[in-house]
């Protein structure tokens, strides 16, 4: 039998210490992208056949931003809602990357025309549009980063 089936993607997340704020790298999406051009979107894309999830994650942070992440990831949540994403049903593994330099600047590659890190408050806000589920990506993250013990509450 041939059975349909979800494609699999990953994201990063990313964040740094700003004065007492917390940033978080986003990407703005390309305008011709086939779904929600100009938003801002998490950090990530396809995994390739024969690559691990892992790999894949660290591939795509430098592809659309040009930042190199440490080896060890961290599993945050996975996202795969069959309507998530208009281009057909996802499943997308969500990390939580350290970089290997916290001085590093991002520069937009890739699919993004934009890449740049921005107050995580405003996005928990709602300040921002953002594209697929990726509000509630950066919920998650914002109680992952809490329940590590790596920011204090916002809220």
């Amino acid at each position: 039998m041939n059975y349909k089936k979800p494609s699999l993607t990953v994201d990063a997340l990313v964040y740094r210490k700003v004065k007492n704020e917390i940033h978080v790298l986003v990407i703005r999406r390309s305008k011709k992208s086939l779904a929600f051009p100009g938003c801002l979107a998490t950090c990530g894309g396809f995994i390739d056949y024969g690559e691990a999830p892992e790999v894949a994650v660290l591939r795509e942070l430098v592809e659309e931003t040009g930042l190199v992440g440490k080896e060890k990831v961290e599993l945050v949540t996975v996202k795969g809602k069959p309507d998530r994403d208009p281009r057909g049903h996802t499943i997308s593994i969500v990390y939580h990357v350290e970089l290997e330099d916290n001085e590093q600047i991002p520069q937009a590659g890739d699919d993004a025309i934009e890449a740049f890190f921005i107050n995580l408050l405003e996005i928990l806000q709602g300040k921002h549009k953002l594209a697929f589920d990726h509000l509630e990506i950066y919920q998650e993250y914002y109680q992952f980063l809490l329940k590590k013990g790596l920011i204090e509450e916002l809220l």
